[in-house]
């Protein structure tokens, strides 16, 4: 994750601290959860943050998707850039 959240800044030329919503994958255990999350700290979470991190995750609104996954979370990134708010996450 670490390497290729790096590698996704500087392709697209942005900060760290410039990142305020993260779709992580979030795989139901609390071993992986923290490990996304730790590795989100370590990639995102510089000191000059104006506002925090939001982490999300689709698991947690409709649940596993399997090989959809990856087009549910653009969809759902889709509708936060457009209604300018990040869904609770269940579970």
């Amino acid at each position: 994750f670490r390497m290729a959240a790096e590698r996704a800044l500087t392709v697209a030329g942005v900060e760290p601290s410039q990142v305020t919503v993260l779709e992580t994958a979030r795989f139901a255990s609390a071993e992986a959860d923290l490990a996304d999350a730790e590795a989100a700290a370590m990639v995102f979470g510089t000191e000059d943050r104006a506002q925090p991190l939001v982490l999300g995750s689709v698991m947690g609104q409709i649940g596993h998707t399997l090989g959809t996954s990856g087009m549910a979370s653009v969809l759902k990134a889709t509708l936060e850039l457009e209604r300018g708010q990040v869904p609770q996450n269940h579970g």
